[in-house]
């Protein structure tokens, strides 16, 4: 085309020379053109044909970009996940393989810790196709805490890659999760402490030494409080242990899995139990014996230890030392560097500890009479007196009496004594085997006068003494009454005295007893039928043995009142011979009563004035404990504090006031925690008039030394439990229990025995 063009003036005339490009389309990836026209003479560029629209470049159409649908693959394993980008255009003419893009995210191989990075890979396509593309992690571990570190995933866990194609509301991303294993180690050697003989097994590890642990991790063997056991609990030499299960501590140690060792393990050097310096339980080199002791064979040595053969024959004469020898017969006695002991025994001469009055000549109205006073142990006479002539009787008071009889409850209206038994009367049953479960006993006719009486009773032994009609025993327990002991209160008490005798199963009636001493039995189970009580003008004869209406003359046990075995009393011609009341002697007969909590078998029942409470040669320790007082003449309290296994002194050890009182709880319960020591006091009046002693069985050491007052008992520092205890009251300034109080001897002369 050749169009003609002049300039303004006109005066010049020029054409140009128009060829036409034609248009040319875009697609995805490539540019297009819009038609436009050149002259070849000039070389301007027009958009129109008639060449007056001059371009200053060239009229180029952009490409529109591929519009991607994206699909997603993943591997049957999961480890790999691929996004495939499909170009949705119909008329997409893009020569290129950029129509489909694959980009590929591929978890890491060797997945397990090794203090490297585990990267996920990604992969395009073809190679490069898209210029936005990255990675991400995070943890996904909901076992323990992974982490990443500087972003990266290098800790044993689970993790999350993500790959991101593209940026912002375009971006499209996928996901694969992987776990980096625990690396395995292993215990390479052991290293535990020497000991002393202890009768056990168990010896403390000190260090375990780890392989396979990467520096620099820091991973250790947890050896707090860990013990293992060795092939044999005897003195020796030992190269092998048995662990429990190890756990691993440290900072690093949750990239590492522990392969526990094959027990029993070698250690890596040896470990030696030595003996033990002496033998548990073991004598001095002195010991004095009583009197009753005639010969060395009677004397009771401490637990594991017997006299040598030779010497068990050998008579002690009063005041004379005999040398012995005592060798420990315990089943590990060769695991002692001394196993025997000589001890001078000797015999000491009689104290008297018990005496007896015996009538040589029964008074009568008309007759004074004669007694003498002997020793019942060594049977000297003391002293010999005479007997008044005896008083009429003047039956001035009447004693009521009514009791709970097995199936048939109480007898008569036991709330109207004018129903109950009166002045001898039997109560009870002949003849049906039933027992007496309890007793209600009052006094009248002499306002000055009361009564107060207490039972043995099965299974608790003494109770508390009861009074003026109150219940003594149980009721609905099925438990039955094994002996009674009844005496006067009151200002008019030594005008009268009371007497009871009782039928007791298998003996039939035994004999009467008075003002305060036991009637029935112990240690024989056997159970109380009948019973009768009268008062009677002091000084007035017993009653006879057919006494209204109670034929027992020919009765086998008419001569004692009270018959007892297994460290119960001993009873002679009916007096008993030694202190069987439970209580304290005086007005009140103030009784202490106390019961332990013990390992496994929980609270047991409470145990009255010197019982032992607790257990003996069951290794149980005593977790808590109660104390009160029953029956207190004088204001005032019992107060105690325990020293607890972890805890210490619960309280100020140096304050009453902040210890426990009155039956409230010391020590713990269901927390498996062992009273190591104590201390008991009593406040106000009590502690005017009463001294309160008490001692303790302590784990390897036994029964220590009679503690009083608020003086430590037992052990601190050493974790030593305390297994039983004994409580006793005594008027203020009377001398201590005895060695062998209650049938416990006392095996070490301290009270308190500190590390």
């Amino acid at each position: 085309m050749t169009i003609e063009y002049s300039n303004e003036e006109k005066d010049i005339k020029f054409t140009h020379a128009l060829v036409k490009s034609e248009k040319v389309n875009a697609d995805c990836e490539k540019d297009g053109m819009e038609a436009y026209w050149t002259c070849t003479s000039c070389q301007k560029q027009f958009s129109d044909e008639e060449g007056t629209k001059e371009l200053n470049e060239l009229p180029v159409i952009s490409a529109f970009g591929h519009d991607y649908k994206v699909d997603e693959e993943k591997s049957e394993d999961d480890t790999r996940v691929t996004l495939i980008f499909t170009c949705k255009r119909e008329d997409c003419t893009a020569e290129t393989d950029k129509h489909e893009v694959m980009v590929t995210l591929n978890a890491p191989d060797l997945l397990t810790y090794d203090g490297t990075v585990k990267e996920a890979t990604v992969t395009q396509t073809p190679k490069d196709a898209f210029d936005s593309v990255s990675v991400s992690y995070e943890s996904v571990d909901k076992r323990r805490s992974a982490t990443l570190v500087g972003g990266k995933p290098v800790n044993a866990g689970d993790y999350r890659a993500t790959v991101t194609v593209g940026t912002g509301e375009d971006a499209v991303s996928a996901s694969v999760e992987y776990t980096i294993q625990k690396k395995e180690i292993s215990v390479y050697s052991i290293d535990a402490s020497d000991k002393i003989y202890d009768g056990a097994t168990k010896v403390k590890v000190d260090h375990v030494t780890l392989i396979g642990i990467l520096e620099p991790d820091v991973v250790e063997a947890d050896t707090t409080d860990l013990y293992g056991d060795l092939p044999d609990k005897n003195a020796g030499t030992y190269t092998e242990i048995t662990l429990p299960e190890l756990k691993l501590t440290g900072d690093d140690a949750d990239n590492y899995e522990l392969t526990q060792p094959k027990n029993p393990m070698k250690l890596n050097v040896s470990v030696s139990v030595q003996k033990a310096p002496k033998a548990p339980n073991m004598p001095g080199a002195s010991m004095e014996v009583d009197y009753t002791k005639t010969t060395v064979g009677a004397v009771t040595l401490p637990a594991g230890w017997k006299f040598d053969d030779a010497d068990i024959d050998k008579k002690l004469d009063v005041d004379v030392p005999v040398t012995v020898t005592a060798k420990y017969a315990g089943e590990d006695a060769d695991n002692y560097e001394v196993e025997s002991v000589e001890i001078a025994l000797t015999r000491k001469a009689c104290m008297h500890p018990t005496i007896k009055w015996i009538v040589d000549k029964e008074a009568t109205v008309d007759a004074e009479g004669s007694r003498h006073k002997e020793c019942t142990v060594c049977n000297t006479v003391l002293a010999t007196e005479t007997i008044a002539k005896l008083k009429a009787q003047t039956p001035d008071v009447t004693i009521r009496y009514t009791t709970h009889v097995q199936t048939y409850g109480w007898q008569g209206d036991e709330n109207n004594a004018n129903k109950w038994f009166a002045n001898g009367k039997m109560a009870g049953t002949s003849g049906k085997a039933k027992r007496l479960e309890g007793i209600k006993i009052r006094v009248y006719g002499n306002d000055n006068l009361g009564i107060q009486y207490t039972t043995h009773c099965q299974s608790y032994g003494w109770l508390p003494w009861s009074a003026n009609g109150e219940m003594n025993g149980t009721e609905g327990e099925a438990k039955r009454l094994e002996a009674i002991k009844i005496q006067l209160t009151g200002a008019d008490k030594e005008k009268y005295d009371v007497y009871y005798r009782v039928h007791a199963q298998s003996y039939g009636w035994l004999g009467w007893a008075k003002n305060g001493a036991p009637a029935g039995t112990a240690g024989y189970a056997k159970r109380l039928e009948g019973v009768q009580i009268v008062v009677v003008k002091k000084g007035s004869p017993a009653p006879d043995a057919n006494f209204e209406g109670v034929n027992a003359a020919s009765g086998v046990h008419q001569s004692v009142s009270y018959l007892a075995k297994n460290g119960s009393s001993p009873v002679v011609g009916g007096q008993v011979t030694s202190n069987t009341n439970p209580s304290v002697a005086g007005e009140a007969n103030v009784n202490i009563a106390y019961r332990t909590h013990v390992q496994s078998f929980g609270w047991q029942g409470w145990k009255y004035n010197g019982v032992m409470s607790g257990t003996s040669g069951k290794a149980k320790r005593l977790e808590g404990i109660n104390i009160k007082l029953t029956n207190k003449p004088y204001s005032g309290s019992i107060v105690y504090t325990t020293h607890v296994q972890s805890i210490g002194w619960q309280g100020n050890e140096n304050n009453v006031n902040t210890w426990f009182r009155d039956g409230q709880m010391a020590g713990t319960s269901g927390r498996a925690k062992r009273l190591e020591a104590i201390r008991i006091a009593l406040t106000g009046e009590m502690a005017e008039h009463y001294d309160v002693y008490y001692r303790v069985h302590a784990q390897t050491y036994g029964w220590l030394a009679w503690a009083k007052n608020g003086e430590a008992a037992g052990t601190a520092g050493l974790s030593k439990r305390l297994e039983g205890i004994q409580i006793v009251l005594v008027p203020k300034g009377g001398a201590a229990p005895a060695n062998n109080y209650g049938g416990v001897v006392t095996t070490n002369k301290q009270t308190y025995i500190k590390k």
